[in-house]
């Protein structure tokens, strides 16, 4: 079985874009990067009304797509535009004229979650091998759904619903008090060593991680230098 990840943009993984595509920050990266794990998908793609036409395209290239791409640890494959794909995807299924159907419209008859509905049913038409997908995004309902007729199982999750709260399963951790949420949702570790050398700090950290093993996390993209050692705390 396929599996494809949609992942809208404003309210679900950046902040909207109110002051541009270069001025947007990152918001849900742990909860979004612990449905990766879990869904395990083979391509994720973004499926977002912030993108209306091509210019819009070539903005959010060039001012975020490599910073989600960099936090998530993915490449997007398909990044569809609302004029140019996902109303004209939606009026195929529907069997109208894209000339009838404008974005506000869109908007007011299908919404998000009917949109993307409407263009799994139009992507997956000929499918041929099993497919499941699924989308996340801040203004849909949670539902499943299944189509036997194009092999297609898919689900809709609210990313607002999704808990991803992973200090309290650190509770054991001897260092905890050196354990920070950011805004992110991920966990910031920093531990002071004092006027220790790097690579006595380098031992330090191995031991850090090897009790981290035990409770089922490790540390990543750690920094070492004379006085601190900091990273990243992740579900192992």
């Amino acid at each position: 079985m396929t599996r494809h990840l949609f992942i809208d943009l404003e309210d679900t993984i950046i902040t909207p874009v109110m002051d541009g595509w270069f001025n947007t920050h990152l918001v849900n990266v742990q909860k979004i990067k612990d449905i990766i794990a879990q869904f395990k998908p083979d391509h994720v793609h973004v499926f977002s009304f912030a993108i209306w036409n091509e210019a819009e395209l070539t903005r959010f290239n060039l001012g975020t797509r490599p910073m989600i791409e960099a936090a998530l640890k993915i490449k997007f494959g398909a990044v569809p535009t609302v004029d140019g794909d996902i109303i004209p995807a939606c009026c195929k299924v529907m069997g109208m004229s894209t000339d009838v159907v404008d974005f506000q419209e869109m908007s007011n008859f299908w919404g998000k979650h009917e949109a993307f509905r409407l263009n799994m049913r139009n992507q997956f038409k000929n499918n041929k091998n099993d497919v499941q997908v699924m989308l996340l995004d801040d203004a849909v309902f949670n539902e499943e759904f299944t189509w036997p007729d194009l092999k297609v199982k898919g689900s809709i999750v609210n990313i607002d619903g999704v808990q991803s709260d992973l200090l309290p399963l650190l509770k054991d951790f001897e260092y905890l008090e050196d354990v920070q949420r950011e805004p992110t949702g991920e966990l910031y570790f920093r531990h002071d060593t004092g006027d220790s050398t790097v690579k006595e700090n380098e031992t330090i950290a191995f031991f850090i991680e090897e009790e981290l093993n035990k409770i089922g996390f490790t540390l990543i993209e750690r920094y070492i230098e004379h006085d601190t050692i900091t990273g990243y705390i992740v579900k192992c």
